[in-house]
């Protein structure tokens, strides 16, 4: 009798362990977690469930795809009003148009107009939306694309989505209204006065020549279909001074002042990784600055750069190096403190790696000059020597330090070489740009505009930057008809890019979403005694 109440009693603990081991499988497969827009933004841009882990889901044929493969920007896009790509439509699932009809979306001009929804379609409902992710059945009650993955998720982690998809193209952002979007341009130091005069000329010639032909100031017309598409375009100018610690607080004083839709090209020297901190804080466009050192981030979204600039010098300087034959050898960087050749040294210590030695003669920070009795070089001839300096510091360097292997940063000169007499062995120069032959046909639209406009054309790149940011920028702001969203500004950008003809002096520009450079690679070009720029090998991105 004993016995059978003990097995009794075993077999109720067991069935009790049983119910409790299936309440908790139950429990973390039920809405138990977070179910606010944050857990949807989570799910929407990485691809995490409520509980943190990757979302799986099923493509047609059976494949699988997990995490950030299965995020929905991967597709839909951060601002959730979609995309397309030559017929291919991939269509908006901001909730402010999805749990409208199609009829009632055409209807609607206070709605932002964006192409890729079916008219004849019924609004989504929290059920439909449901059911549109799990089963690939849409609103209409119709299979969707093959492109749409079948999700495994809860009603929690649905919940959570669309609480996300709610807050897509809800509000008007700030430096867009009715009749005006607001923009800025960021100049820091290290820029003479002459460059930065011809930058500012580019944009506001290009901006008078929009606003001509909407009609002026405050205007607000009725274009397309009767969406109010035309504003006027606005530029401030952001002139930022001392060192990079000192920029937060004018960049947040001139936001107060002005805030802006986007920040548009822009130039200079310092370490631009404040800038584009700033930017991702505010969820601010950086559209096609060309800085010295702009920041290298995996994470970053808003800020969309034509190059690397002198962390992609460094790249190509680590690649030759390494295909060196024999050990390592000695590196000395001389740079400015303060400067993006501070930028650039660190950027060269992280790529050659720990077996290299490297040597950093960091002079004052500017304005102190150089005396021409001061060799900031002490090492042997045989130490392979960077210059991150700017030409006039090049120019005042002792004879003593103009010996031996040398690289000089291309960024930081601009295609000034007058710097070269006095050199013993003629210097290699960084070079992020196609070379002058190659580029001279392309280089005769910009210069066309500048002629045409009555504008000098200055020597160097950033005027041409200048121009070519200008002008995708139109572009882009014409696509987006009336749907002025930051996240969208930056998806169009990196959509138009891949398709120019005329990119002016850089050999290609193209960006797939989460790309933040335009152009990838560049050339190491000897510099000859008569300035000439001869390359040392192709075009290589390292």
């Amino acid at each position: 009798m004993r016995a059978v109440r003990k097995e009794r009693t075993c077999l109720v603990a067991l069935l009790a362990c049983l119910a409790s081991l299936a309440l908790c499988a139950t429990a973390a497969t039920t809405d138990t977690t977070d179910t606010t827009a944050e857990a949807g933004a989570r799910l929407y841009e990485r691809g995490l469930d409520q509980g943190g882990r990757p979302v799986v889901a099923v493509r047609e044929g059976g494949a699988q795809i997990a995490g950030q493969d299965a995020a929905c920007t991967g597709c839909h896009r951060r601002s959730g009003l979609g995309t397309f790509e030559g017929s291919l439509r991939i269509p908006p699932v901001a909730w402010r148009l999805l749990s409208r009809s199609g009829a009632q979306i055409a209807a609607d001009r206070t709605l932002p107009h964006v192409l890729g929804y079916q008219t004849a379609r019924p609004a989504y409902t929290a059920q439909t939306l449901a059911r549109a992710l799990r089963d690939g059945i849409g609103a209409d009650g119709h299979a969707l694309s093959w492109i749409m993955p079948r999700y495994r998720i809860t009603d929690g982690d649905v919940r959570a989505l669309q609480a996300h998809l709610a807050q897509l193209a809800a509000d008007p952002p700030a430096g867009a209204n009715s009749s005006q979007l607001q923009f800025a341009l960021v100049l820091t130091p290290g820029l003479d006065t002459a460059t930065q005069a011809a930058i500012v000329a580019v944009f506001e010639q290009t901006f008078a020549d929009h606003n001509a032909e909407v009609g002026g100031a405050g205007f607000g017309g009725s274009g397309n279909a009767g969406y109010d598409v035309l504003r006027h375009w606005q530029l401030d100018v952001w002139r930022l001074e001392g060192p990079a610690e000192d920029w937060p607080a004018q960049l947040e004083r001139q936001r107060a002042e002005h805030p802006p839709f986007a920040l548009v090209g822009g130039a200079g020297g310092g370490d631009w990784s404040v800038i584009g901190d700033f930017c991702e804080a505010h969820r601010l466009p950086l559209i096609l600055p060309a800085p010295d050192a702009p920041p290298v981030r995996s994470q970053a979204f808003y800020g969309v750069y034509f190059h690397r600039g002198v962390s992609l010098e460094a790249a190509l300087v680590a690649h030759e190096l390494h295909a060196r034959p024999g050990p390592p050898s000695q590196v000395t960087q001389v740079y400015r403190a303060g400067d993006a050749g501070e930028v650039a040294a660190r950027a060269l210590r992280a790529e050659l790696g720990p077996h290299w030695q490297l040597n950093d003669i960091v002079l004052p920070a500017a304005p102190m000059p150089l005396d021409g009795t001061f060799d900031p070089v002490t090492t042997d001839s045989s130490s392979v020597r960077v210059f991150w300096l700017r030409p006039g510091d090049l120019a005042a360097l002792p004879v003593q330090a103009r010996h031996g292997s040398a690289y000089v940063s291309g960024v930081m000169t601009s295609d000034d070489v007058g710097w070269i007499a006095g050199w013993e062995e003629t210097p290699v120069l960084m070079y992020p740009w196609e070379t002058p032959a190659r580029r001279r046909i392309a280089m005769n639209f910009p210069v066309g505009w500048l002629r045409a406009k009555g504008q000098p054309s200055l020597p160097g790149h950033a005027q041409t930057d200048a121009w070519l940011a200008a002008q995708v920028l139109t572009q882009a702001l014409a696509d987006m008809v009336d749907a002025y969203y930051p996240e969208y500004l930056v998806e169009r950008v990196e959509s138009l890019l891949g398709h120019r003809l005329n990119n002016a002096h850089y050999p290609r520009l193209a960006l797939a979403p989460g790309q933040r450079f335009a152009s990838k690679g560049g050339y190491l070009m000897q510099v000859e005694r008569d300035g000439s720029l001869v390359p040392k090998g192709p075009w290589t991105i390292p």
